[in-house]
């Protein structure tokens, strides 16, 4: 196995693997298992049980780390890959999907222009005072951003945490905004 794949591990030695995961806090996110039906299976009711399991690097046991069950609302999908083996999709939407009711995000792509273009969207949806397209840099560096976050299987992952639309209106109305400092073109 190759290190783009790492062991799940349960406290009891039941493991399967897993080649995309995101974690923040020691939470997950996002993770997709993959390997006999019985292991993924096990796998999955312990962390929808909300017990602790390891991603560590596969043989060795190396880059071990402690992650369980976001506390919020988890969806799952499970198939058949083939006679005996499974795949497994567990994930919480309110922190990947533009819409909920959590202020924090998870953007991910290939490079930061694309997980800005996925934020501006977001940013979109999330707040009814209108916004520029030109304003996503801008408004990328308004917003909390976490650094810790634990991924494997995406090239960028990046957190964010938006503002209240109140602190954002304000913002826009600072010296320094793209609002303030023109950033609005008249069509004509």
């Amino acid at each position: 196995m190759n290190e783009a794949i790492r062991e799940v591990k349960s406290i009891d030695s039941v493991s399967c693997w897993t080649n995309r995961f995101i974690s923040v806090g020691g939470e997950i996110r996002f993770i997709s298992l993959f390997g006999s039906s019985t292991r993924v299976n096990t796998i999955r009711a312990i962390i929808l049980k909300g017990e602790v399991v390891y991603l560590q690097n596969c043989w060795t046991g190396k880059n071990r780390s402690k992650v369980k069950r976001s506390s919020h609302q988890v969806k799952c999908f499970t198939r058949q890959l083939a006679r005996g083996v499974n795949h497994c999709l567990l994930y919480t939407p309110d922190y990947l999907v533009p819409e909920g009711e959590f202020a924090e995000k998870i953007f991910y792509g290939d490079s930061i222009e694309q997980i800005q273009q996925k934020f501006f969207y977001a940013s979109e949806k999330r707040y009814s005072t209108p916004l520029l397209p030109t304003w996503t840099e801008w408004l990328w560096d308004q917003m909390a951003q976490a650094e810790d976050i634990d991924a494997l299987g995406f090239n960028l992952v990046r957190s964010v945490e938006f503002l209240e639309e109140n602190d954002l209106e304000e913002r826009l109305f600072e010296a320094g905004s793209p609002l303030i400092a023109g950033g609005i073109a008249m069509n004509g």
